[in-house]
């Protein structure tokens, strides 16, 4: 008597890489689970069958498992047994939150992780708002809610991360901004009618001082005062209008920590002149009555002159006085003009934007020498190490036609 067997034998095995595990068979089935980190795609599956039976299909022709499967075993006198083959990847139970960052424009934290917690800081310069979460988790699990929802953070957030097989793990967020510790006063600006001044301050000593013209009344000041960004300053500075003694300035962090300031506001008090003793050049000056003068037509050009001054100190400027050759004459002839003149003086900044301007008039017996301009009621006050632009000119020179020269 002769048996056809038609069976697949002790051998059912899935190979990945060097990953191989051998499953129980049934009487018509094959099932069981493989570990969650294996994936059922490019695997192998390595049979034995009874001996001369064959089996469909082909088991090197599958290498994915998404589904059950149906094997066919046929024995050599025909006969067949089907197997149900069931096997899948073992949901994943890993539900962490692997790592954690925060990003601003260029600015980037990562942050610790503990058990089910993140908590932390982020500079004090770093606003917790238009912020994005960049947050990765175990394999197969899913975060609630999405991060890329959550662009600003102002109070403890709770996401949860779901793993593959269900299970959940709830994480509380507390990220916060750290308090500034910043209590500078950034610059302290005097205003007046026509110009601001700025005052030193010594963050040393943390004094702020300013000499300032003796027109100011120090009594009635007008103050503009920036200090670190999120502290606090205390008296307010448009509170207070008189500096004829020392005022002090509490300024706080947004820490708390505090550091005073005292501001000390002085009238200029030494009195100096400065003259020019040496020339090396004597130009044209007014007008011109020549009626050949090269590319010009008569009468129409009016020359003036001028010099940059650069003072070593605040100053407030009482008199300026510019040096003529001799009195005005129509070139020509050399006619005395014998009638009365008047110069214009402009007061320019580096820009040549005119700060103030004066005029003097020259009476019919001017022969020439200084001319002083009494600049006493312009309130003129000039900065330390900052450039101005003397310039000065003949009023209608042009048409008055007469001349002189300027060292």
């Amino acid at each position: 008597i002769t048996f056809q067997v038609t069976k697949i034998n002790t051998n059912f095995s899935v190979k990945k890489g060097s990953f191989i595990k051998d499953f129980e068979i049934s009487e018509d089935s094959i099932v069981g689970l493989i570990p969650n980190y294996i994936e059922l795609d490019g695997i192998e599956l390595e049979i034995s069958i009874s001996e001369k039976a064959t089996i469909s299909p082909d088991p090197k022709s599958i290498t994915k498992i998404d589904k059950p499967l149906t094997f066919v075993v046929t024995a050599g006198n025909g006969t067949t047994k089907t197997y149900t083959i069931d096997i899948r990847r073992k949901l994943s139970d890993e539900k962490e939150i692997i790592s954690f960052f925060i990003r601003k424009d260029s600015f980037t934290q990562e942050f610790e992780i503990s058990e089910n917690s993140i908590t932390g800081f982020t500079p004090s310069y770093i606003e917790l708002n238009d912020i994005e979460l960049e947050i990765s988790i175990s394999d197969n699990a899913t975060i609630s809610p999405d991060p890329k929802s959550i662009i600003k953070i102002d109070k403890p957030l709770t996401f949860i991360v779901t793993a593959e097989n269900g299970k959940t793990k709830t994480y509380t967020i507390d990220i916060k901004r750290e308090l500034s510790d910043k209590n500078d006063i950034i610059f302290f600006k005097i205003k007046t009618t026509n110009q601001t001044l700025e005052a030193n301050i010594d963050n040393i000593e943390n004094k702020i001082i300013k000499k300032l013209p003796a027109f100011l009344n120090l009594s009635n000041l007008t103050t503009e005062v920036s200090i670190s960004e999120k502290a606090s300053i205390s008296p307010l500075p448009s509170d207070i209008i008189d500096y004829s003694s020392p005022v002090n300035f509490t300024v706080k962090a947004e820490n708390g920590v505090e550091k005073t300031y005292t501001v000390i506001l002085e009238h200029v008090s030494n009195s100096f002149s400065s003259t020019c003793n040496q020339s090396n050049a004597n130009k044209w000056f007014g007008g011109d009555s020549r009626t050949n003068a090269p590319d010009i037509s008569p009468y129409d050009r009016n020359l003036g002159t001028g010099q940059s001054v650069l003072f070593q100190n605040d100053t407030e400027l009482s008199s300026f006085s510019v040096k003529l050759e001799s009195g005005f004459k129509h070139h020509e002839t050399g006619a005395p003009h014998n009638e009365t003149v008047k110069l214009n003086l402009d007061i320019r900044n580096i820009k040549g934007e005119i700060i103030s301007s004066a005029i003097i008039e020259l009476d019919s017996t001017f022969l020439g020498g200084w001319v002083d301009l009494d600049l006493s009621d312009l309130q003129l006050f000039f900065e330390a190490n900052i450039e101005y632009i003397f310039t000065w000119y003949l009023i209608d020179g042009a048409n008055l036609g007469v001349n002189t020269g300027s060292s």
